[in-house]
C-alpha cells in the first residue's frame, strides 16, 4: 500500500516512550505503523451509543 498523505501531533517525551513501548510489546516494526493501525481499529460503537443516548434526551426534553 502506498501512504500520500501525513498527519503529524506532538506528544510528551513519555506519551512517546510509551507508545513506542506498547508498539514494540504488539510486535510492530515502526510507531507510525502502530499508531495507523490502532487508529483505524477504534471500535466506535461507543460513540454511536452516545449519539443515539444523546438523540433520546433531546427528544424527551421536547416532549416535556
Amino acid at each position: 500500500m502506498s501512504y500520500t498523505r501525513n498527519i503529524r501531533f506532538r506528544v510528551t517525551s513519555l506519551q512517546y516512550q510509551i507508545i513506542k513501548n506498547k508498539a514494540q510489546v504488539a510486535g510492530y516494526k515502526t510507531v507510525s505503523e502502530f499508531v495507523r493501525d490502532t487508529v483505524m481499529n477504534i471500535d466506535f460503537s461507543m460513540e454511536k451509543l452516545i449519539k443515539e443516548i444523546h438523540e433520546i434526551i433531546v427528544e424527551e426534553k421536547k416532549r416535556k
